[in-house]
């Protein structure tokens, strides 16, 4: 229980001295990984979550991990909450299989938006 609450402080501390070092986000998110253990041990070594992929959109940058098996779901859950804190950016967590996605938005998700005829767009839900 106490190692839960040890993960925030861990990663708090951490963005507080990469902020000002210009360390890509991807490169902070295997920073974090590696600090807060997010991890398993397999035949006495260590194995973490593997980058895949990131795909870019107009408002985001989705990165795609591979999960070794056995990662616990208490360290997944808390992630999402602590990559908010560390990035300062608006980050989004799901899973796909064994494929950890972690979407970070490059502002603020508003929650209220002016609603026109100008958001509709043909061929688009």
């Amino acid at each position: 229980m106490l190692s839960l609450l040890l993960i925030p402080a861990t990663f708090i501390t951490v963005a507080y001295f990469y902020q000002s070092n210009g360390m890509s986000d991807k490169k902070k998110i295997t920073t974090f990984f590696e600090i807060a253990k997010i991890c398993v041990q397999h035949k006495g070594e260590l194995q973490y979550p593997i980058f895949i992929k990131e795909i870019k959109d107009d408002i985001s940058m989705n990165y795609v991990y591979k999960l070794p098996l056995g990662v616990p779901s208490q360290l997944i859950q808390k992630l999402a909450e602590v990559l908010e804190e560390g990035l300062y950016k608006p980050v989004k967590i799901s899973f796909h299989q064994r494929e950890l996605h972690i979407r970070v938005f490059s502002q603020q998700i508003p929650e209220m938006w002016n609603w026109s005829k100008d958001l509709l767009k043909e061929h688009t839900w």
